[in-house]
C-alpha cells in the first residue's frame, strides 16, 4: 500500500468511526455531523476507482480532520461515550 492510499484508508476509518459514534446522537448538530461524515466517506470510497488529484486529496483530508475534531468536541459536550 502506498502512502496516498494509506492516508485515504485512515480517513475512511475516521469517517466510519464518526458515524458509529454519532449514531446515538439525536441532536440536530449530531445529525449534521453524521451527514457530513457520510458525504466524505462516499467521496473517499469513489476514489478507489479514480484516484483524486493531490489538491483534492489534501482538501478532503483537511475536511475529515476538522470534522473529527468538531464532532468529537460536540460528543464530549453532549456526553456520548465511545461504543
Amino acid at each position: 500500500m502506498n502512502a496516498a492510499s494509506g492516508s485515504l484508508s485512515v480517513m475512511e476509518n475516521i469517517c466510519q468511526e464518526l458515524l458509529t459514534r454519532l449514531s446515538s446522537d439525536s441532536t440536530d448538530r449530531g445529525r449534521a455531523f453524521a451527514t457530513q461524515a457520510e458525504a466524505l466517506l462516499r467521496k473517499i470510497e469513489r476514489w478507489s476507482g479514480a484516484p483524486p488529484s493531490p489538491e483534492e486529496r489534501t482538501i478532503v483530508i483537511a475536511k475529515v480532520l476538522d470534522l473529527h475534531r468538531t464532532a468529537m468536541e460536540h460528543l464530549t459536550v453532549v456526553g456520548h461515550k465511545r461504543p
